[in-house]
C-alpha cells in the first residue's frame, strides 16, 4: 500500500506550530516531497504511556563509488523516540533519500508508534 503523503511546511517569518503535527502512519508509513533536497523532519513522541518508537527514514541509494574513496554506503536512518522526546533531523539530500517520485519515505515501529507526530519543514526561499 502506498505511503500517506504529508504536506511540507515552509518556514518563513510566519511561525510553524511544532506542537501540532501529523500523526505518523504506523501502518503505511509517510511520504514527504523533497524535490530540492532541503527537507527537514521534526518528530515528537506524544504516546503518554511511557512507550518508545522508532521513525525510520529509508535510504534509496545505499551505495556509491566516489573516485579515490571507493565505494561508500548509506544506511537507513533510525530516529529513536522515547515518550516525550522531540528530535529534528535533515536535510535529506535528493541523491541518497529521494524515491523515484522525489519523496522521502518514513516508517514507524515500536509500542509508542501510534503516538508519533511529524512536522515536515523546509526553508522558504525569497
Amino acid at each position: 500500500m502506498p505511503e500517506t503523503a504529508v504536506t511540507v511546511n515552509e518556514v518563513s517569518e510566519t511561525p510553524v506550530d511544532l506542537t501540532t503535527g501529523t500523526d505518523g502512519d504506523e501502518t503505511n508509513g509517510n511520504s514527504f516531497s523533497n524535490p530540492n533536497g532541503d527537507l527537514v523532519l521534526y518528530f515528537r513522541n506524544d504516546d503518554g504511556g511511557g512507550n518508545s518508537a522508532t521513525a525510520t527514514v529509508t535510504a534509496q541509494t545505499t551505495s556509491r563509488d566516489f573516485g579515490g574513496y571507493g565505494p561508500m554506503t548509506k544506511s537507513d536512518l533510525d530516529v529513536s523516540l522515547d515518550d516525550g522526546d522531540s528530535k529534528l533531523v535533515g536535510p535529506f539530500s535528493k541523491q541518497a533519500w529521494n524515491d523515484a517520485n522525489d519523496n522521502v519515505i518514513v516508517n514507524y515501529t515500536g509500542t509508542g508508534a501510534a503516538g508519533v507526530k511529524v512536522v515536515p519543514l523546509k526553508l522558504k526561499k525569497f
